[in-house]
């Protein structure tokens, strides 16, 4: 049995919290990563239409190209199961829970 999305989601808050910048935590369900920004921006549109608050993010410079297409943010633990059982049952994609890095 596959528990890395159980350890993930464990390590996010019941309640919302603050980062040590004062800031609220913050969680993002990552649906893939792309080469081709455009194959990205299709899942985002796809997942718009079904009414998620989806985006895509480029990699950070020194690192391989990728276009990642994320939903969210979630704030708090129940947000962020209830939406990836959503995303899972709606697109057959298993989620990955990751902080939210604006």
């Amino acid at each position: 049995r596959d528990r890395t999305g159980e350890a993930q989601h464990n390590a996010v808050a019941e309640t919302p919290r603050l980062t040590a910048e004062g800031l609220p935590e913050a969680w993002v369900l990552q649906l893939g990563a792309f080469k081709e920004e455009r194959n990205a921006l299709e899942l985002r549109d796809r997942l718009q239409g079904a009414g998620h608050r989806a985006f895509v993010q480029r990699s950070a410079a020194g690192e391989p190209i990728a276009f990642r297409v994320f939903v969210g943010p979630k704030m708090t633990r129940d947000q962020v199961a209830a939406a990836q059982r959503e995303l899972e049952r709606q697109f057959q994609i298993k989620p990955l829970v990751v902080p939210f890095a604006p």
